[in-house]
């Protein structure tokens, strides 16, 4: 057995292993109990600082990765239909970026909230978009023209 002085209060107690800080007082057990939750907590964020452009190429490289997934097609869908600077455009962005940022402490079930959410958005954002690009902007000009649209 080891004698030790307890960390929290200074008495003398029998330490049972090597690790032991604090004796089995009340006061000195609800601090080690505090100290456990402590420990137990998920750690805090870390700030994430990005590259400046003059880092070279990793600026790029981390663009693309962060462009890579649901964002980039958000926000080709978005910028097609000129609903990129839009209130539901930029909801739809921000919930594409949880998406592809899935945090693990998230639930698989909030997972698929997001994505359900996201398409609603999604459709709120495009409901009044112009439907088609160049060619179908043509062709009902002619109609129109020709006195055929409808």
């Amino acid at each position: 057995m080891l004698k030790r002085r307890c960390d929290h209060c200074g008495n003398t107690y029998v330490a049972k292993t090597k690790r032991s800080k604090y004796c089995h007082t009340p006061d000195c057990d609800t601090t080690r109990e505090r100290e456990k939750k402590q420990n137990q907590r998920a750690p805090k964020a870390k700030v994430l600082h990005l590259p400046t452009e003059t880092d070279g190429g990793l600026l790029e490289e981390i663009r693309a990765e962060i462009e890579a997934g649901t964002v980039l097609s958000v926000l080709v869908q978005l910028k097609a239909a000129d609903r990129l600077d839009t209130v539901a455009g930029r909801q739809a962005v921000a919930l594409a970026r949880r998406i592809d940022f899935f945090s693990m402490r998230d639930t698989g079930s909030s997972y698929a909230a997001l994505h359900r959410q996201l398409t609603a958005t999604l459709e709120l954002a495009l409901a009044d978009a112009k439907t088609g690009g160049p060619v179908d902007e043509l062709r009902e000009k002619r109609l129109e023209r020709l006195g055929l649209s409808g």
